[in-house]
């Protein structure tokens, strides 16, 4: 998974976030930071996720999680907010889910899912 924050509502934002990837974990669900090394190491901390790859590439690191783990490509949902991200899920053949709390229009950007708020991804994923 891949997250990004605005400024101002940081903090907020991070309580949130934490609470949706723990409801996401005691569902069963793995959840992966993908992004580059600064960002991994100031949010990955904070958010409590699973696991953080080491590699500088996010394509390369999905790349690898997906061959590395006794999983299929199907049971992978890549969360992201630009059309680099979808680019990146789609060369390794895994869905993507659009964040759309950063604000600004992206629904023109293909996904197989949408998310306007945390609260939302964890329901749309865990009903």
């Amino acid at each position: 998974m891949c997250f990004f924050f605005r400024k101002k509502k940081r903090e907020t934002f991070f309580m949130e976030m934490q609470k949706a990837l723990e409801e996401l974990r005691q569902k069963g669900l793995t959840t992966v930071l993908l992004r580059d090394r600064k960002r991994i190491d100031r949010f990955a901390g904070k958010l409590n996720v699973d696991q953080v790859p080491e590699s500088k590439d996010p394509e390369q690191a999905l790349r690898e999680y997906v061959c590395d783990k006794p999983i299929s490509p199907a049971e992978v949902l890549y969360i992201g907010n630009s059309t680099l991200h979808r680019e990146e899920a789609a060369s390794v053949g895994v869905d993507f889910g659009m964040v759309l709390w950063n604000g600004g229009s992206v629904k023109h950007i293909k996904a197989t899912w949408y998310f306007t708020s945390p609260r939302e991804m964890v329901y749309t994923l865990c009903g």
